[in-house]
This record gives C-alpha cells, sequence and structure tokens, in this order.
C-alpha cells in the first residue's frame, strides 16, 4: 500500500478526506522553532503526522518537507507569505509523499 500503486493512492486520498473531516483545522496546535535566520513551523497533516516548512527569515524562501497534504501545505505558505524554492520527500510512503 505505501508504494506507487493504484490502490495506495486511493488509501491515501481516503485518509486524507478522514482527516480533514476529522480536524479541519489540523490535529494540534505546535509551535514553530525559530533560530538566527531560519524558522522551522511544524504543519499538522493527516491525524498523527507534520510536514515541515523551513523558512529562510532573510529572504522569504522557504521548502517544505514531506508535504503529504497538500493543502494545509500552502495554506501555511499563504499564511506565512513565503515563496517555496524546494520540496523534499524523506522517503515515498504516502503519509510522507502524498501526491509529490
Amino acid at each position: 500500500l505505501y508504494a506507487r500503486t493504484r490502490l495506495g493512492y486511493l488509501f491515501y486520498q481516503r485518509q486524507v478526506k478522514k482527516a480533514r473531516e476529522r480536524y479541519p483545522h489540523g490535529h494540534s496546535s505546535p509551535q514553530p522553532c525559530c533560530f538566527p535566520g531560519v524558522k522551522i513551523l511544524p504543519i499538522p497533516v493527516l491525524s498523527n503526522n507534520y510536514s515541515y516548512l523551513v523558512i529562510d527569515t532573510d529572504s522569504g524562501r522557504a521548502a517544505v518537507v514531506d508535504p503529504s497534504d497538500p493543502l494545509a501545505v500552502q495554506a501555511a505558505i499563504e499564511e506565512e507569505g513565503v515563496m517555496l524554492e524546494a520540496i523534499f520527500c524523506t522517503h515515498k510512503h504516502w503519509d510522507h509523499s502524498g501526491r509529490s
């Protein structure tokens, strides 16, 4: 199920839909970690996972790690007002890579 199969994709779609219905604002309210020049924003996705928006605070450019729910990630990008420059997927399981 975790590879790029039709069944895996259907399972992914179902899980995203269920999580969005159950947690319309995310499953938690994590706080960002800030360092000189860098802000790391955890983005709650699905029912128990996170994507991460890593922001270069000097340039306003960002990268996202494991964007499994594109709507949640896009909302965070828009809220932070940053320009997405890169997407990193740590591995190909649907709960980390989603449709990327």
